[in-house]
């Protein structure tokens, strides 16, 4: 009764949380479901143990499979967690390294077209300042 009914059903949910180790990070409602879902379900089942065995002070085989099983589909929602948050990261990263990227091509187009108007990059320090030869002499 208890492997049909409790050992191949928490098996089958541990597939199915391990399944969503396979799909693209950038899935994340469906990547969640498949995490969450069968952590819910082998809580359920763990309560139907409990309530079905006598009660014991020593733990039993069936409860630690359970309780293992549980907390191996909790590491693999950490897992997501984790890697969610670093794809956050790197993405931030990348944006800021494009926004860089941009303000110095957009400073070097500046300067290309100070020189193409025949004047020279010191006197682009801006109205009424001084460019850097006039502050030396």
């Amino acid at each position: 009764w208890y492997t049909v009914n409790i050992v191949i059903p928490s098996m089958f949910m541990w597939v199915i949380n391990y399944s969503s180790l396979y799909m693209s990070p950038d899935a994340a409602p469906a990547r969640v479901a498949l995490a969450v879902l069968p952590i819910l379900i082998l809580i359920s089942l763990s309560s139907r143990v409990f309530s079905s065995i006598p009660i014991i002070s020593t733990s039993t085989w069936l409860t630690d499979y359970i309780f293992v099983l549980e907390g191996l589909c909790s590491v693999n929602m950490l897992e997501y967690v984790a890697l969610h948050a670093c794809l956050r990261v790197a993405k931030a990263r990348a944006a800021h390294g494009k926004a860089m990227e941009k303000k110095h091509d957009r400073g070097q187009i500046e300067l290309h077209a100070i020189e193409a108007e025949g004047g020279s990059a010191e006197r682009a320090e801006g109205p009424g300042m001084p460019s850097t030869l006039e502050a030396v002499a």
